[in-house]
């Protein structure tokens, strides 16, 4: 089964850590020039929680492009070792996407927020885009920069 082999690749690559191991997740990436939402590996999910401890989930500048893009990575680690994250500021991120904000997506331009509702990572954003009509986007995945800040 292909699956199994895919889990026994990944337990060989995590026993071969000679300290400590890193696994990083980023819920969205630009590959050839085209934005791509994953999940993060079923396989660190099969983890047990006790080998790992989660540290935070910090913001990553892209320099691939022009404009200033994030992502959200989150770092595991085993219990002794001694990385910390940059803390996500969950209020900051909260009050940002208010009624009435601008803001631009890469795929669907430039539209203004209409409704919203949800808390935290779960917030769901209704925006009227110019050229692409209503959409209802979680912010957790979708690609939003404030526009005229």
């Amino acid at each position: 089964d292909e699956l199994e082999e895919e889990r026994r690749l990944c337990y060989v690559g995590m026993t071969r850590a000679k300290e400590s191991l890193f696994l990083h997740s980023a819920r969205q990436r630009t590959v050839y020039g085209k934005l791509n939402y994953k999940e993060r590996s079923r396989f660190i999910d099969e983890i047990s929680h006790e080998h790992i401890k989660i540290t935070g989930q910090s913001e990553v500048i892209s320099q691939a492009k022009p404009f200033k893009r994030s992502s959200n990575e989150i770092y595991y680690t085993s219990e002794d070792s001694q990385i910390t994250g940059i803390e996500h500021d969950d209020n900051t991120e909260t009050n940002h996407w208010k009624i009435g904000l601008k803001v631009k997506h890469p795929t669907f331009g430039v539209g203004v927020i209409k409704e919203r509702s949800g808390n935290g990572e779960d917030i769901k954003l209704t925006i009227r885009f110019s050229g692409a009509g209503v959409k209802k986007l979680a912010i957790k995945y979708a690609y939003l920069t404030p526009v005229g800040e």
